[in-house]
C-alpha cells in the first residue's frame, strides 16, 4: 500500500464522507490531503484504511448491497472504523460515566485523546440512547462543519448546511448553552418551553458553544420520551407559551403563527402575514 500526499484535495467525498483523502483499492493507494501534526490526519488516513478493509471483506460488501445508498453507508462505516482506533471505547466509557451524551463531552473526550473532534463526535454520538446525530457547526460561517448520527433511518445533516438567520444555534456567545428543540435541516428552532405542535423531524438539542465551533446533540423526542403536549378536544394548540424562536416564512420572512392550525401535509402553521406554511 502506497500512501500519497496530495495538496489538490480538499474537499469533502462526493457520497457525503468527511476526510480529505481518497483510496484507490485497485491500485492500493491512498492519496490524502497533508496537515501536518494535526489530529485530522490521523482521521483521514484511518478512514481511508477503513475503505481498503471494506474492500476485502466479503461479509462488509455483501452488507452494503442490502442498502439503499450503499455509498453513504460505506463512508459512515469507514469514519467509525477510524474513531474506534483513535478513540477507544473504555476512554468514551470513562468520560461519559454512565451518563447521557452532553455537548460538553465533546472536549472532555478531546482532551483525554489524540482524537479529532469529528472522531470524539462520531463516539458520542454512539452512545445516544435514541435516533439522532451530534452536530459541529462553525461559528465563523454559521454552517455545519461535520455531523454524525446513529439510529435508522440516519439524520442527514449535509456539511455545510447553513444555520439560518435568528437561530439560537448560530446567536450563541463563546461558553453559552442552549436547549430547545430543532428540525434537523436546522429550518426551525424552538426554546423551551415547548410549543403544543406536531413537527416532522423535530429533535430535542442541547448545544455548547466553543471558540470556533458550536456542538449541538439533536436526540429523536419519539423515541425519548418526549413531552406530553396538551391539546383541546378537536386537536388545537391550547396554548403558545415559547420562549425564543420560530423561523421565518420562506416566502415573505415573517414570522409563522403557532396559534393556528397546523397544515395536513408539513405540520408546519402557517405565516400570520401572507398565510403560507413551510410546502406551499
Amino acid at each position: 500500500m502506497r500512501i500519497v500526499p496530495l495538496d489538490q484535495l480538499r474537499d469533502s467525498r462526493g457520497a457525503g464522507g468527511w476526510c480529505d483523502g481518497v483510496s484507490l483499492t485497485n491500485d492500493r493507494v491512498i492519496c490524502f490531503a497533508p496537515s501536518p501534526n494535526s489530529r485530522r490526519q490521523n482521521f483521514t488516513l484511518l478512514h481511508e484504511l477503513g475503505h481498503f478493509l471494506a474492500n476485502e471483506d466479503d461479509d462488509v460488501l455483501d452488507w452494503l448491497a442490502d442498502k439503499n445508498n450503499p455509498a453513504s453507508d460505506l463512508e459512515r462505516l469507514c469514519d467509525t472504523v477510524a474513531a474506534q482506533i483513535l478513540l477507544p471505547e473504555s476512554t468514551t466509557t470513562q468520560v461519559l460515566g454512565g451518563r447521557q451524551p452532553a455537548p460538553e463531552h465533546l472536549r472532555q473526550l478531546y482532551s483525554a485523546s489524540m482524537a479529532s473532534e469529528e472522531v470524539c463526535a462520531i463516539a458520542l454520538a454512539g452512545r445516544l440512547r435514541t435516533r439522532g446525530a451530534v452536530v459541529l457547526i462553525r461559528r465563523r460561517t454559521a454552517s455545519v462543519a461535520f455531523a454524525a448520527s446513529t439510529g435508522w433511518p440516519p439524520l442527514l445533516v449535509p456539511r455545510g448546511l447553513e444555520v439560518p438567520q435568528h437561530h439560537p444555534l448560530r446567536e450563541l456567545g463563546i461558553r453559552q448553552r442552549w436547549s430547545g428543540w430543532t428540525t434537523s435541516d436546522l429550518r426551525l428552532g424552538i426554546a423551551e418551553p415547548f410549543l403544543e405542535m406536531t413537527i416532522p423531524n423535530l429533535m430535542r438539542t442541547w448545544a455548547q458553544a466553543g471558540p470556533n465551533r458550536t456542538t449541538a446533540i439533536l436526540m429523536d423526542t419519539r423515541e425519548d420520551d418526549g413531552p406530553e403536549l396538551p391539546k383541546s378536544a378537536d386537536n388545537r394548540i391550547t396554548s403558545h407559551r415559547q420562549v425564543g424562536h420560530i423561523f421565518p416564512c420562506n416566502h415573505c420572512g415573517h414570522g409563522l403563527n403557532p396559534n393556528t392550525y397546523p397544515c395536513e401535509d408539513c405540520r408546519i402553521p402557517p405565516c400570520w402575514q401572507c398565510g403560507h406554511c413551510r410546502c406551499r
